[in-house]
């Protein structure tokens, strides 16, 4: 330790590298021997304060150790000797041994010449022996002791070189349990976070990274003042591009502006409530950031969609790359309702669509966005010159254009009203003598609309299309009428099924039952065919679930089970 400083010596530092600083050890060598011979002791042994010198020496590789001993004939020392001291008492000989420098010395009466100017302090006290009334073996000796008429007791212990960690929290806990605020004062502090000492670092991150610094600012601005004032650094937390970091801030201050909160917490700058703040804006702005970034990735995506939906639109026609490109960008990379904000279509953008069904042009364009889950249509608002969509439909003289308009409305979740239920019935009521070519074609329109209506499922309503002729015969069975066929008897509707629905045949016989045909097309059974046919799959016993028979029994729901006929 040097004792006019209060600076220890890190041996380790010093010898190091001792090829290259074999000149500065050889110099201070001499000149450590130079001190002794003038007895201007400078460098010392920071248990026992005796003088120490350097030694070397050479080992068989001719590698040169240097080390730090006590010269010949010293007294005993608690590290030279065996010694029966524990290792608490050794640290604490070494933690008050460095309180002895001449630098120390002066920086503590100083302190304490200040405190005596404060307002509010009723005593001070230097080097006393504090003890603990309740266990007379625990005492400690602070450097200054003050007494203040609202803080309390307020120890200050200056601290000039490192300490073991041990030291510090023996006597932080000593303190706190006596009820005395403990402020360790350092002399100088850097700002540099590889150049503060370990013992530093202990006391600022156990301290709501606050440091109080007794430099040749705060004595200059002591003695202005007129009273003890401290420099506080102080940590206080930033963000910077999406991380937490931290900068060192001053202030000089005085004991009035620290905030004691209890005997273990007081400081001047909550640094540590400053960073929760922070840790709280960084998670909202990561938040905001994230929904940025999301926000321009979907308009990249609405821009990319329009572009390609008005390719088609205006060509009616899409290259098939570009076309599944386009669906699976609608597919996987944006939601219904943000496509929506863009596309309008259940609002200012309703006429587009409407257009498309009223003008029947660029059929193509309409049955993608029918088809497409994620575009929304809002059928309700499909109405020109008072008529609305699913009016003009019926109007539609072609049988397939009829069919196909029909099916894009509904795949669209179209809900019929009242008036258009009252269009329907007139269809039946105009048409149900089935008789002449045209009544058959509405009366078809009319059970096929009785079809469509009855979708649980909107997304089903492409698949209809694919079973027209099921669907025509089991209504024909339903409705005591042939629907969808130029056949005059039920029989040849049921050949036909038989013959050519074969994976509906068990469904179509089960049908029969059930609207109460089976008896009727056995009288009406000449050959004995349907006989032979009819005690086939009686004697099955099941009924096979048939593809899309969830789709058929949802629409004739009389039909189920599909099994025990």
């Amino acid at each position: 330790m040097n004792l006019t400083t209060g600076e220890q010596i890190e041996v380790d530092e010093l010898f190091k590298d001792q090829h290259t600083n074999e000149a500065k050890i050889f110099q201070l060598r001499t000149q450590i021997e130079k001190n002794l011979q003038n007895n201007a002791v400078e460098l010392v042994c920071l248990y026992c304060k005796q003088p120490v010198a350097i030694r070397g020496r050479v080992s068989t590789d001719q590698k040169k150790t240097f080390y730090f001993t006590h010269p010949y004939k010293s007294a005993d020392c608690v590290i030279k000797t065996q010694s029966r001291l524990t290792e608490e008492e050794v640290r604490c000989i070494k933690y008050n041994g460095e309180k002895e420098s001449i630098l120390h010395d002066t920086l503590k009466r100083l302190i304490a010449h200040f405190l005596t100017l404060n307002p509010g302090i009723n005593s001070v006290k230097v080097d006393e022996v504090y003890k603990d009334q309740a266990i007379s073996n625990k005492w400690r000796k602070p450097d200054v002791l003050a007494d203040h008429n609202k803080i309390g007791k307020i120890a200050f212990e200056l601290q000039l070189s490192t300490t073991f960690l041990s030291v510090i929290v023996g006597r932080s806990l000593f303190y706190q349990q006596q009820g005395v605020y403990l402020i360790w004062v350092f002399p100088n502090f850097s700002l540099q976070s590889d150049l503060q000492k370990f013992t530093q670092k202990d006391v600022f991150y156990n301290n709501n990274n606050n440091v109080y610094v007794f430099d040749q600012k705060a004595q200059a601005k002591s003695r202005e003042s007129g009273k003890l004032i401290l420099t506080c650094y102080y940590r206080e937390f930033f963000i910077d591009d999406l991380e937490i970091k931290a900068r060192w801030n001053e202030a000089s201050i005085g004991l009035d502006e620290i905030r004691f909160i209890s005997h273990e917490k007081f400081y001047y700058y909550d640094s540590e409530g400053g960073q929760k703040v922070i840790e709280e804006e960084l998670t909202q702005l990561k938040v905001d950031r994230k929904k940025a970034d999301a926000r321009a990735q979907t308009q990249r995506t609405q821009d990319k969609i329009a572009e390609y939906l008005n390719r088609f639109y205006k060509k009616d026609w899409l290259h098939e790359n570009e076309r599944e490109h386009l669906s699976d960008l609608i597919k996987y990379s944006i939601s219904a309702e943000d496509l929506e904000e863009r596309l309008k279509f259940c609002g200012d953008n309703a006429q587009i669509i409407t257009k498309l069904f009223f003008e029947r042009r660029k059929f193509n364009f309409l049955r993608f966005l029918c088809s497409t889950d994620k575009i929304l249509v809002n059928t309700a608002l499909l109405i020109h010159n008072g008529v609305n969509v699913f009016q003009e439909i019926l109007r539609i003289p072609d049988e397939m254009f009829f069919q196909q308009y029909l099916t894009c409305l509904f795949r669209k979740g179209y809900v019929m009203t009242e008036h258009d239920q009252q269009d329907l019935q007139q269809l039946y009521d105009k048409n149900y003598f089935n008789q002449s070519e045209y009544e058959k074609q509405q009366i078809e329109r009319w059970a096929t609309v009785k079809v469509y209506a009855g979708l649980a499922n909107q997304y089903a309503a492409f698949e209809l299309t694919r079973l027209n002729k099921i669907l025509m015969a089991v209504s024909s069975l339903k409705y005591k009428m042939i629907i969808g066929f130029r056949y005059i008897h039920m029989k040849q509707v049921a050949h036909y099924i038989f013959d050519s629905q074969k994976d509906y045949a068990m469904l179509y016989f089960r049908a029969i039952k059930v609207y109460g045909y089976y008896d009727q097309l056995l009288l009406e059974d000449k050959s004995g065919k349907l006989k032979g046919r009819f005690n086939y799959y009686e004697r099955t016993g099941t009924i096979p679930y048939p593809e899309n028979g969830s789709l058929l029994m949802n629409l004739f729901p009389e039909l189920k089970p599909l099994h025990n006929i």
